[in-house]
C-alpha cells in the first residue's frame, strides 16, 4: 500500500471547501460522523486524482506513475488505511493498493505509456465516476 499525498485535495475546488473545513477539525478521523461524511468524497477525489490527473499524458502522482508504467492496475483505495499520525499528515490516512497481474502487465504498460490509459479495478472506476 502507498500513501496518497495531501496535495490531491485541491483538484476538485467545488467540493474541497467543505472537505477542507471538516479535515481541519482536530482528530477528525476519530469522529464517526465526520468520517462517514468524508469517506465517499475523499475516495472519489483520490480515485480521480490517481486515474485522471496527468502531466504530459502520464499520472501526476509520482508513485502512481511508477506502478502504472510497470504495468500495475490501480486496484483499491483504503479509507483510513494508515490512521497513525504520519499517515494522517501525509495522506489523510488514505492508502492505495496496486495489483500486478502477470498476464496483463505488458498490455497495461503499453496502454499507459502509449495511450495514457490508467488500468483501474471496477471499484476504483465506479468511485471515480460517481
Amino acid at each position: 500500500m502507498e500513501p496518497i499525498p495531501q496535495t490531491f485535495i485541491g483538484f476538485d475546488m467545488q467540493t474541497c471547501c467543505d472537505i477542507k473545513n471538516m479535515l481541519s477539525t482536530e482528530n477528525w478521523h476519530l469522529n464517526d460522523d465526520l468520517c462517514s461524511k468524508l469517506e465517499l468524497p475523499m475516495k472519489k477525489l483520490c480515485a480521480r486524482y490517481l486515474s485522471r490527473e496527468k502531466r504530459r499524458g502520464l499520472a501526476f502522482d509520482p508513485v502512481a506513475h511508477f506502478h502504472l508504467r510497470n504495468g500495475a492496475i490501480l486496484w483499491r483505495l483504503n479509507w483510513l488505511g494508515n490512521p497513525n499520525q504520519m499517515g494522517m499528515d501525509l495522506s489523510y490516512g488514505l492508502m492505495v493498493n496496486y495489483k500486478y497481474n502477470l498476464n496483463d502487465i505488458e498490455a497495461n504498460n503499453y496502454e499507459y505509456l502509449v495511450h495514457s490509459k490508467v488500468a483501474t479495478s471496477a471499484d476504483v472506476q465506479v468511485t471515480a465516476d460517481s
